[in-house]
């Protein structure tokens, strides 16, 4: 149940930047930047995650699109996911930055 949530929730995110893709400044980086603040609070998250999971994310799209996997929608699908991980890493930074020290409690 936790994964398929996880899974939901990514499916989401990629369905929120195709569809303001227009909007970058407004309306999505504002939600990857916090979706990378949310990843800053859990214990273990590395950002060096992000492009593996994204990699991964594109060999099934690829496996999936089978022919249709051409180099134009490969290069596009390459920007987006390139496009999420540096946003979501960003958020991730800056909650990592705000986040209180242990020496400081």
């Amino acid at each position: 149940a936790k994964f398929r949530g996880h899974a939901l929730r990514f499916i989401n995110v990629m369905d929120t930047t195709i569809q303001n893709i227009d909007a970058l400044e407004v309306a999505l980086i504002p939600v990857l930047h916090n979706l990378g603040k949310v990843h800053g609070w859990i214990n273990g998250f590395e950002p060096s995650y992000l492009p593996v999971f994204m990699n991964a994310i594109l060999e099934v799209f690829e496996d999936s699109l089978k022919k249709d996997w051409q180099p134009n929608v490969k290069d596009a699908w390459s920007a987006l996911a390139d496009f999420i991980a540096i946003k979501v890493t960003e958020g991730y930074n800056l909650a990592v930055e705000d986040k209180p020290s242990l020496n400081s409690i």
